[in-house]
């Protein structure tokens, strides 16, 4: 018994060591059913977990391009004052919260620490339309075509194409998905999606954003008429940490990697420095100021897992990993 505990924790620790997975699942906004949140998020963008969601928002116009976060729930409402509702009427599986995108140019999802960009792969994410594009397809609007037209037969689509990003380069390689397809020449295999579906990323490999572009079948001569949202959920993101996090410039000891009660942090300077403990998805568990030097951190009250600990001490920052046992 006690070798295959053993070599089951040691398994544990090889996978823990080499990537974490983390899921974004936009619960961490507290909304209500009905509410949503758009506003101008164009430097810090909307946190969950390890995920960030940029948006620029002009109140004074009340014009918007990126993301918001929403629980509406309207799948009956046609029209662009229906703009932050899913047509599966919640998130994915049932939960309340999710992301909306509204492309107007490029959007852009983010991996992030909350301070900076850090390597990842993300694996996916669970996507549908939104009701004002749903429904625009469905029946056709003042600005849009219904989609197959009157006779059913156009072969319409309308698509997100994803590209991942490394350092500000923007990858050739990209997967596209149809949020509606009348391509076919067999008319029953016609859709516009209405359910949450599950897309698979991790062929862009490693990257630390993800840039989206929509596609469609109905252009006109300003460029697609049709609405250009769909909603996401759950973005799973398998973190790379391994060499990223410790290039950092401060230097940086923290002890043991494996630890039950207490953390030793030691810093060579006796400058003031500003730490914090953060969660694997992102949330922030301690945050104080100290004296540099040596200290002893408590972690007996964490739950056993993945952690981080990031120090900023003047211009330098350091960001360590370990597991509570």
């Amino acid at each position: 018994m006690r070798i295959f505990t053993t070599n089951i924790f040691l398994l544990f620790l090889a996978v823990t060591m080499s990537g974490q997975v983390a899921t974004a699942d936009f619960e961490n906004f507290g909304l209500q059913a009905g509410e949503f949140i758009n506003q101008d998020m164009s430097g810090d963008g909307f946190q969950s977990g390890f995920i960030s969601l940029p948006n620029n928002f002009n109140a004074n116009y009340g014009s918007w391009s990126g993301w918001a976060i929403s629980a509406t729930t309207d799948v009956t409402t046609p029209g662009f004052s229906n703009q932050y509702s899913s047509f599966t009427g919640g998130g994915q599986d049932g939960s309340l919260t999710y992301a909306v995108a509204f492309e107007f140019g490029e959007n852009i999802i983010r991996i992030t620490d909350g301070n900076e960009l850090v390597k990842g792969v993300v694996n996916g994410m669970y996507i549908t339309n939104g009701t004002y594009a749903y429904l625009s397809m469905l029946e056709g609007d003042a600005f849009a075509k219904k989609f197959g037209g009157e006779t059913g037969e156009d072969p319409d689509f309308f698509s997100a194409v994803f590209k991942g990003y490394n350092e500000g380069v923007l990858s050739t390689d990209s997967v596209e998905f149809f949020l509606a397809d009348f391509r076919s020449s067999n008319p029953a295999e016609d859709y516009i999606l209405d359910v949450w579906e599950w897309l698979d990323l991790s062929g862009l490999g490693a990257v630390d954003s993800v840039a989206v572009t929509m596609r469609s079948s109905d252009v006109g001569m300003f460029g697609i008429n049709t609405p250009l949202y769909f909603c996401v959920d759950n973005i799973e993101v398998e973190l790379d940490l391994t060499n990223t996090l410790d290039q950092n410039a401060l230097e940086l000891n923290v002890y043991p990697t494996l630890a039950s009660d207490n953390l030793s942090i030691n810093l060579p300077s006796q400058e003031t420095a500003y730490l914090k403990a953060i969660s694997i998805d992102g949330s922030p568990l301690l945050d104080f100021k100290f004296v540099g030097g040596e200290i002893e951190l408590d972690i007996s009250q964490f739950s056993a897992g993945y952690y981080l600990i990031e120090i900023q001490q003047g211009s330098k920052r350091g960001v360590r990993k370990f597991i509570k046992l």
